[in-house]
């Protein structure tokens, strides 16, 4: 009788591997599986499909030598394994919906830890996610000038780590459109070498600028003895280099104001995106010629979000993206938001729209807006101005674009709603009898004075007969709610 102590032959190299067995390793396990299932017959009296793993407890007591034959048969079944034979090719696809849903542009890469993680498992995976290009175009966020670095010595070691990083991402992704997200901030002063540092990843991404899908660039100090506040030398060779970019999030931040230079070529890097849809733009708060314009394709914009402290992008949205645009996010507390419109401004496509007002009387402004497929509205501010009732507004906004709206955030801070407010909601909410979803200051269900009762337009709102679609009520008491 042959013993379980004897080594196997002519595929031990399967132990430490993934790899799918050959034909004929595949017959010399089975077998050996043939000799070890006869050998555990012999010492058990009972086949192996009897064995303790189909035995429901409690399961019989093994010698020691019956279990060393047990647990080697359960060994030698693992190298047969289906799990080993998948292809190469399917594993790439399945690792793509792993990490569908995990996001590249944002600090920390969750993207990369997930992706490295797969590849870490064995040489099998390793190999199937390299040689997988759609894994790889999910670039990384480079983020430099965060506390954490810049309070450090410089580290050559984390330097080369990253440049290799980046180089992997070049490769594997082979000629195929990417995401990377490009963070530069300015905290505190960076060394020299350090900036130099960052710019050389920036260099790397610009040269491949022909295949950006979608970036995320925050651009702040570079540092160094020069002082330049932005790399642009290192950006110039973008414009009009960018035919397949879809989205971009571009945030310029200026930690003072010497460092401007109005021969930036930053604003007119993206003019020429034939495929730029998305867009959210940043611009610095303060700059000494008081304005941060970029130029866009504003004409072919779907979504626009920003912050419009210092550029005209609110006013060039309404003047030149009437007719593409489904979704305007922006924050308008700025001297530069345009006067009211002789003409009404009629946006077709337009269905979300949240903006943030400096003051009540600017609230004034969506008057002047047409928007017939407007399902999801948002009103912030700091106010209202004596006279003016905000749902009363909306009552006629309503009325003018002819939307039915589905979704109403009303996110006014002071003063609190004068008397005869709730008479006005209950008009405005009348006019929306779509309505599923209503978030508001619980002080609009008060009378003038605070502490009184809730109006009993509280269960007007909450009636199915009146507002049969209504999910979900949101009151909300404390004005940092409404940040």
């Amino acid at each position: 009788m042959g013993t379980s102590k004897q080594p196997s032959r002519g595929y031990e190299h399967l132990w430490r591997s993934n790899d799918p067995p050959t034909d004929d390793e595949d017959a010399l396990v089975r077998s050996e599986l043939q000799r070890l299932r006869v050998e555990f017959e012999q010492l058990t009296g009972r086949p192996w499909m009897l064995g303790v793993q189909d035995v429901t407890p409690p399961k019989p007591v093994l010698s020691k030598k019956a279990q060393k034959v047990h647990d080697t048969i359960r060994q030698h079944t693992q190298l047969l394994s289906c799990v080993r034979r998948v292809p190469t090719e399917l594993w790439g696809e399945i690792f793509s919906i792993a990490l569908l849903d995990i996001p590249n542009q944002r600090p920390g890469n969750p993207y990369d830890k997930a992706l490295r993680a797969l590849c870490n498992v064995c040489k099998t995976w390793s190999a199937a996610a390299r040689g997988h290009k759609g894994l790889w175009t999910k670039f990384p966020t480079f983020e430099f000038g965060d506390t954490r670095w810049v309070a450090a010595p410089l580290r050559q070691r984390h330097q080369g780590k990253v440049l290799r990083q980046l180089g992997e991402y070049v490769e594997h992704s082979g000629t195929q459109p990417f995401t990377f997200g490009y963070i530069l901030h300015h905290e505190r002063h960076l060394l020299d070498p350090y900036a130099a540092f960052a710019h050389a990843v920036l260099k790397v991404l610009v040269s491949e600028s022909r295949r950006w899908e979608g970036a995320l660039i925050y651009l702040a100090s570079s540092g160094g003895s020069d002082q330049r506040r932005w790399p642009d030398e290192y950006l110039a060779p973008v414009k009009g280099n960018v035919p397949m970019l879809r989205s971009l999030d571009l945030t310029v931040a200026a930690g003072s104001t010497s460092s401007w230079t109005n021969t930036s070529c930053i604003p007119s890097l993206f003019a020429d995106s034939p495929k730029l849809r998305h867009v959210t733009f940043n611009s610095p708060e303060k700059v000494p010629e008081g304005r941060f314009d970029v130029d866009l394709p504003w004409s072919q914009l779907e979504t626009f979000e920003g912050l419009c402290h210092t550029n005209d992008s609110f006013g060039q949205v309404l003047a030149n993206s009437h007719s593409t645009l489904r979704s305007l996010k922006v924050d308008i507390r700025s001297v530069l938001v345009p006067s009211a419109p002789l003409e009404p401004t009629t946006m077709q496509n337009l269905t979300k729209l949240s903006i943030r007002f400096l003051s009540g009387i600017d609230t004034l402004y969506i008057m002047f807006l047409r928007l017939p497929s407007l399902t999801d509205l948002e009103l912030h501010g700091e106010g209202r101005e004596e006279g003016i009732s905000i749902f009363r507004t909306l009552v006629q906004f309503i009325h003018y674009s002819r939307c039915s709206l589905k979704r109403v955030v009303v996110a006014l801070r002071l003063p609190l709603p004068e008397a005869g407010t709730f008479e006005d909601l209950h008009n405005f909410l009348v006019h929306c009898p779509l309505l599923e979803e209503l978030d508001i200051r619980a002080s609009y269900l008060f009378n003038s004075h605070p502490g009184e009762r809730l109006n009993p337009l509280i269960t007007v709102i909450a009636g199915r007969d009146l507002f049969p679609h209504l999910r979900v009520l949101t009151l909300r008491s404390d004005p940092r709610d409404f940040g």
